[in-house]
């Protein structure tokens, strides 16, 4: 793997030669919120609450047609829920906290190592995504193993289990079946899961990575604890590296060009591959909360992001004008662990304590699914 800084990589990238600037050195600009914003927003929007789990949940994914979605929680259980009527489609309970042996033995039908269909993972599951057809659906967490299952009825599909550390996150390419996933280990991993193989192993951040975005199979943007933020493409075997002033805790892709990440303390930040720094900084924290998971939705050109103290904001994006803007504070009972979306159906899983550890168990915080809709005027 090529590791290439913004500066040196800029003249290669096909889609910026026309209109590309040169990289300038620029401070990062703080961004008081004073040009108006035509917001894609409906004006009215609300938010629903079931609790669901007696254990913290780690992460909430959505099928492309909005009517199931999907759980994990710290035990290692999986769910999937009729939306219609919040009741159980299918569950995959967990096999345990931690397997007798340390490791889950996968059963093989071929000559590769390593492979095997599942009945359950040990331990918490971190991550969930769905496949762009509804038909897969991939989980991964600290048994360190990726595992597919049939997202219509829960039947295990097929796993991987090469991985060193806990997977952190899993997300398909939302135009085929390529699966991106990124593990404590600093490694990133690309699968075809039509052939289910492993496509490339891509390296580069020195860290835990924790989260990734997906704009499409050559075209991705993750963020680790070593602070940095990098835009890959694994065809090109290539990646931009951007460094923040602030710990990242997410990203979100808007297009080929244009990215957002989100920080502890309380940073929402618009990036372009054409520049090294944000071209443009809010700070949108309440009461100093952390910002703990963000979702772009193109539909509306806004983005949705929430904290750990039951707050769920959506943001008005204009990157052509370089202004970022609140709209609307939705509260919700729970630290968010995870926004999932399809179209204008946005499901967010509300937790009593982080998905990645266990500073503080709020008090009159709940286990469960948050659903918001939005009404158009």
């Amino acid at each position: 793997m090529k590791i290439r800084v913004a500066k040196d990589a800029f003249a290669e990238l096909d889609d910026l030669m026309e209109g590309a600037s040169e990289v300038e050195e620029e401070s990062e600009e703080e961004l008081s919120v004073h040009e108006e914003i035509e917001s894609m927003i409906p004006s009215e929007v609300s938010v629903k609450h079931k609790r669901l789990s007696k254990r913290p949940l780690t992460a909430v994914a959505i099928n492309i047609l909005g009517t199931l979605a999907y759980t994990a929680d710290k035990a290692g259980n999986i769910t999937a829920w009729d939306l219609s009527t919040m009741s159980v489609r299918w569950k995959r309970p967990s096999l345990g906290l931690s397997h007798p042996s340390g490791h889950p033995a996968l059963k093989s039908f071929s000559k590769m190592p390593n492979r095997g269909p599942i009945e359950g993972h040990y331990g918490a599951v971190m991550s969930l995504s769905v496949s762009h057809d509804s038909v897969l659906l991939a989980s991964g967490g600290k048994d360190k193993i990726l595992a597919l299952w049939d997202a219509e009825t829960g039947a295990p599909v097929e796993s991987f289990a090469m991985y060193r550390d806990t997977i952190l996150s899993v997300r398909f390419a939302p135009n085929n079946r390529s699966l991106f996933t990124t593990c404590a280990d600093r490694t990133i991993r690309l699968y075809d899961t039509d052939d289910k193989v492993l496509v490339q192993n891509m390296y580069g951040h020195q860290s835990a990575v924790l989260d990734i975005a997906v704009l499409n199979d050559n075209r991705a943007a993750s963020i680790a604890h070593d602070g940095s933020v990098r835009v890959w493409r694994p065809a090109q075997e290539s990646q931009l590296v951007f460094r923040p002033d602030h710990n990242p805790d997410g990203v979100a892709m808007i297009d080929s060009q244009t990215f957002l990440s989100i920080g502890e303390g309380g940073q929402l930040c618009l990036w372009t591959t054409a520049k090294k720094k944000p071209i443009a900084t809010i700070n949108i924290a309440i009461d100093g909360a952390w910002l703990t998971a963000i979702k772009y939705l193109p539909e509306m050109n806004a983005a949705i992001v929430g904290d750990a103290r039951g707050h769920v904001m959506l943001v008005d994006v204009s990157p052509g004008q370089r202004s970022m803007e609140v709209r609307r504070v939705l509260e919700v009972p729970g630290v968010v662990t995870g926004i999932a979306a399809a179209g204008d159906k946005v499901v967010v899983s509300v937790s009593r304590e982080h998905r990645l550890g266990r500073w503080e168990a709020l008090k009159g915080f709940t286990n469960g699914l948050a659903r918001i809709y939005f009404k158009a005027e």
